[in-house]
């Protein structure tokens, strides 16, 4: 004994749904010492639902289970969960938060009651939502799962579990341009590590949409508090130039900026930028640059930085978009990039578009102020580092959806965070608390999910 076990998960066998019984026909009686085989038995088997409704399906396979279990009646299936495809059931009332910038925002009580918030918010019952990609979802069924929420600082300065009074929420979000991370992590270069990072800039719209929503359980921001001694006194930040004057493609997001033309008869054309860097670090980098062709030509592409470093793209031909990136070590505070097209049939006119650059250079951390700052060297090390006074706060935004808070130390005036840094671990320096650009409430927040079964028609803008 015992007599009767249960072993695992109902599953489908053979497309029938099934659930293994393991009998064992004995029972042994220890007082007695002694031992009965059971010829027959009747078996109950009791099935605990969640309240949820169970409906009795009938088929081909019932001649063979009438057969083999008395009182049969049919299989027993659970009713499939419909597909929510409304992601604004999450709440009970939205606010749409329009962001223009990267950083740290405080939403404060009163901004919601200007915006139309009727009643105070007990227990803090109100979570932020963010789109999770930087386009909109390809299906309506991605909508619920592109829809996620955020971290939020909630600062209840009252104490009374109540967002009411001067209450505020703080909390880190990206905006329609940034920098975006691509790791794969098998990178074991610094060039490579930098590689997989891209500039991300939407060129239809400045305005990054946040959904509010009250009567949903918020996502707490967590904090990191550590202590250790290396110091690490630069990480690497971005210089970033792109021009959206033209959409050589007439679609999509390939819009480009300044256009090298090199006339007829003439050898050459080139365009020289000129670039301040602050409180850089090291002399060491990397600039990449992406351009297009703008006639069905073959020339050569040169780009030189500061007339030291430079890269030479030979026969590029005709259309082709192009992406080049080079090291350079002679970085300054004041620095040039010249980009030449040269050679060819000198007796076409031909044209080069720059889509845009951008200078991977490692910036002081003290000197970080509301900007992001990538670790892009191949060790993993447990670091001290330095910051300035002034900033607000640090984040760890290695994932942007899901930021981190480090603690702020004080040791003899001066200021550290302290973190475990890996190849291509990404912060946020914050020492400015931005506003929303607008916040409204949305009444019809999810209204385009609810459809009338014969809608007169839709409009997409």
């Amino acid at each position: 004994y015992p007599m009767l076990s249960y072993s695992g998960k109902a599953e489908l066998i053979n497309g029938i749904p099934s659930a293994k019984i393991l009998f064992t026909p004995y029972i042994y009686d220890p007082q007695n010492k002694s031992l009965t085989y059971i010829q027959k038995a009747i078996i109950e088997i009791k099935i605990e639902g969640k309240g949820k409704p169970e409906r009795l399906s009938r088929g081909w396979y019932d001649i063979i289970f009438r057969e083999n279990f008395p009182g049969y009646q049919g299989i027993i299936l659970q009713e499939e969960t419909k597909k929510q495809l409304n992601p604004f059931s999450q709440a009970t009332l939205w606010f749409q938060i329009k962001i223009l910038d990267e950083g740290l925002y405080s939403i404060s009580y009163k901004d919601l009651e200007k915006a139309g918030l009727p009643y105070p918010v007990e227990n803090f019952r109100m979570a932020l939502f963010s789109r999770k990609s930087d386009t909109l979802p390809s299906s309506p069924f991605d909508s619920v799962t592109q829809l996620v929420k955020i971290p939020i600082e909630i600062i209840d300065k009252n104490h009374n579990n109540v967002f009411d009074g001067d209450d505020e929420i703080r909390f880190y979000t990206k905006s329609t341009k940034g920098i975006r991370n691509n790791l794969t992590g098998f990178e074991n270069a610094e060039s490579l590590i930098i590689s997989r990072f891209s500039y991300f800039d939407n060129p239809y719209t400045d305005t990054f949409v946040l959904w509010l929503g009250i009567g949903s359980e918020p996502e707490r921001i967590m904090e990191r508090n550590l202590a250790f001694t290396n110091i690490v006194s630069t990480l690497t930040t971005y210089y970033h130039h792109e021009k959206n004057i033209q959409n050589v493609a007439w679609k999509g997001l390939l819009w480009v900026g300044e256009e090298i033309l090199r006339t007829s008869g003439n050898q050459s054309a080139e365009i020289t930028f000129n670039i301040n860097l602050e409180n850089i670090g090291s002399p060491e980098g990397y600039v990449r640059l992406r351009y297009s062709g703008g006639e069905n030509l073959t020339r050569s592409l040169k780009a030189v930085f500061n007339g030291v470093d430079s890269v030479i793209d030979a026969s590029f031909y005709g259309y082709a978009l192009r992406t080049k990136q080079f090291y350079f070590r002679s970085a300054g505070t004041n620095n040039s990039l010249k980009i030449e097209i040269y050679g060819g049939n000198t007796n076409n006119t031909d044209r080069v578009y720059l889509d845009y650059f951008t200078i991977f250079y490692k910036k002081y951390t003290q000197n970080l102020s509301d900007e992001v700052a990538i670790y892009t060297s191949t060790d993993t090390t447990l670091a001290k580092i330095p910051i300035s006074k002034n900033l607000i706060a640090v984040f760890d935004i290695t994932n942007p959806l899901n930021p981190v808070k480090l603690t702020k130390a004080e040791i003899n005036s001066a200021f550290f965070i302290s973190d475990s840094l890996y190849p291509g671990k990404v912060y946020y320096f914050a020492s400015t608390l931005k506003k929303p650009a607008k916040i409204e409430l949305a009444i019809k927040a999810g209204n385009l999910y609810e459809l009338n079964t014969n809608p007169d028609y839709i409009a997409i803008t």
